[in-house]
């Protein structure tokens, strides 16, 4: 059987960050690199299940504190690193193809307050894209 890295989008991406290592205790991952190097993945990262939303007027879940990213090309390491401390973002890890899996500070338990962080964070400059994550499994259709 051939595994191969799982990413997933909606509409964005996952945020992932670079923290110091106090941060990351904290937030109960520990670093497994030195800051100056991402967790590569290649299975699906583990995500907060403590922390999730449900979409108003109906069952469909997200993550509410985990999120992807992805930055547009050219965006430097040591700018990504930055971008991440300034929002007290935590890297769980970035795909082989770019994919940042990131956990946000918590934006409270509305679906709204997860959508406003994802649109301020879609007006950075250096952001390409940032996606939900959805917890619920998509719906499966017959065709």
């Amino acid at each position: 059987m051939i595994s191969y890295p799982i990413s997933v989008a909606l509409a964005g991406s996952i945020a992932l960050s670079c923290t110091s290592a106090t941060n990351r205790e904290r937030s109960g991952l520990k670093a497994t690199q030195s800051d100056t190097a991402w967790p590569i993945l290649t299975t699906y990262p583990l995500l907060d299940t403590s922390r999730v939303v449900q979409l108003p007027g109906d069952t469909f879940q997200l993550f509410r504190t985990d999120i992807t990213i992805r930055f547009r090309i050219g965006v430097s390491d040591s700018a990504k690193r930055v971008f991440f401390d300034r929002r007290s973002m935590i890297v769980v890890g970035v795909t082989r193809s770019g994919e940042f899996f990131v956990r946000i500070p918590d934006p409270g338990p509305s679906a709204k307050s997860l959508f406003d962080v994802l649109d301020a964070l879609r007006g950075e400059p250096a952001v390409s894209i940032v996606s939900i994550i959805p917890r619920t499994p998509f719906p499966q259709s017959h065709f």
